[in-house]
């Protein structure tokens, strides 16, 4: 009794099944995509067409409680959005065999007709008689040439009111109305030489202060550039002078992702988010009253995705924060905050362009991913992971 029970419980399994499959991935603008559609089919599937849509586009979407006018109603939520597509293309892989056999189009009459509770429903035709695709396995090949201009890095951020998207979706419809779908997200990375953006060169020191009743505390960053990839490490260094009576207990630097969405409909509005990074401590224990403490920067760049923006609908930059304070439960709300812009590429500053390579130590430069904090010294002030590049990417 109790195994019938189970048995009854569990979920069957779906009669249509089916993945893509891309030969490569992660994508730049201008690729080749090619890939498999793998099909399961536990029963006929009834459809006019299979198809496969290679499609691209940036969204907005959020939402905002405003005061109501109407009677009565105090607040009311209005959604903004806007999207921009950058590609959209189409491919039949199956197409049902054309027949003589005229489609009657039903008239007004009859869907009134059919519309009451009291209409007999006529008797549908069996799956054996409709036009589709027999149990069994099945594999198609397709292509796709994805446009090499007006492309944008994927991205998706925890938050953010805007997104980047590229997918494959595998659809059969009959009729016009959708039988199955699979669809299939895959990251495009546009490359961004670091080496054309002057600024990102240059290098950058910022200082700030923070008076108390008994003291003052100083804070400065110098980096020796500002445009790095993901994995490369910060050089640069940190200085604390700390001119008041108490300690300073945490000094915590990471990177802060800002993110700028802008709507179209129903009019336009800014929505701006902000994420930050895992990061890194203070290397001692505390800077002391009257004591000066100057450290190296440890920090690696995480897998996060280059500074883009698309005019008039997002953009993404970022920041390198470090915050004083002198609560270890609260690293992140100190008295003092030092933000740094930083550019994010995909190439170093040694690159200049395609295949203009300055110095022969650029491979031994950026390492394939960031060492584990623990393993060079220092502490990890977070306990989340660093994400890997096709996750930041992918979204």
């Amino acid at each position: 009794m109790i195994s019938n029970s189970i048995s009854l419980s569990q979920k069957l399994p779906p009669p249509f099944d089916g993945y893509i499959e891309l030969k490569e991935r992660i994508y730049n603008p201008g690729d080749t995509i090619t890939g498999k559609v793998h099909l399961e089919l536990k029963k006929k599937l009834c459809c006019d067409i299979l198809t496969v849509k290679l499609y691209g586009s940036a969204r907005v979407f959020f939402t905002e409680t405003l005061t109501s006018r109407k009677p009565g109603v105090l607040t009311e939520n209005r959604a903004y959005e806007q999207e921009i597509i950058f590609v959209d293309k189409e491919l039949a892989l199956w197409t049902a065999p054309k027949t003589d056999k005229k489609v009657v189009q039903p008239s007004i009459d009859d869907i009134a007709r059919m519309a009451r509770s009291t209409s007999i429903r006529p008797m549908l035709p069996k799956p054996a008689a409709l036009e589709g695709i027999d149990s069994g396995s099945y594999n198609f090949d397709f292509s796709f040439s994805l446009p090499e201009l007006e492309q944008y890095t994927s991205f998706d951020s925890r938050g953010a009111a805007g997104c980047v998207r590229y997918f494959i979706l595998l659809q059969a419809t009959r009729d016009g109305m959708v039988a199955f779908k699979k669809k299939h997200l895959f990251p495009v990375v546009v490359p961004v030489y670091l080496g054309e953006n002057p600024r990102a060169s240059e290098s950058s020191e910022v200082t700030e202060c923070c008076n108390f009743a008994k003291g003052i505390v100083t804070a400065k960053i110098s980096l020796k550039k500002k445009g790095f990839v993901p994995g490369e490490l910060v050089e640069g260094h940190i200085e604390i002078q700390n001119g008041s009576k108490e300690s300073i207990k945490t000094a915590s630097l990471r990177i802060v992702q800002n993110t700028d969405a802008i709507s179209k409909r129903p009019e336009v509005e800014i929505k701006s988010t902000s994420f930050e990074t895992s990061g890194v401590g203070l290397p001692i224990h505390k800077v002391s009253s009257g004591q000066t403490y100057t450290y190296p920067i440890q920090y690696y760049i995480p897998a996060i995705v280059p500074n883009f923006e698309i005019p008039a609908c997002m953009k993404v930059d970022y920041n390198l924060v470090l915050t004083l304070g002198r609560d270890r439960n609260h690293i992140n709300r100190g008295f003092l905050t030092l933000k740094v812009p930083i550019f994010i590429g995909t190439h170093p500053t040694t690159i200049r362009g395609p295949g203009k390579v300055r110095p022969e130590e650029y491979h031994s430069m950026v390492p394939s991913a960031p060492p584990a904090y623990f393993e060079d010294g220092f502490h990890s002030v977070f306990s989340a992971y660093l994400p890997s590049y096709s996750e930041a990417v992918g979204g």
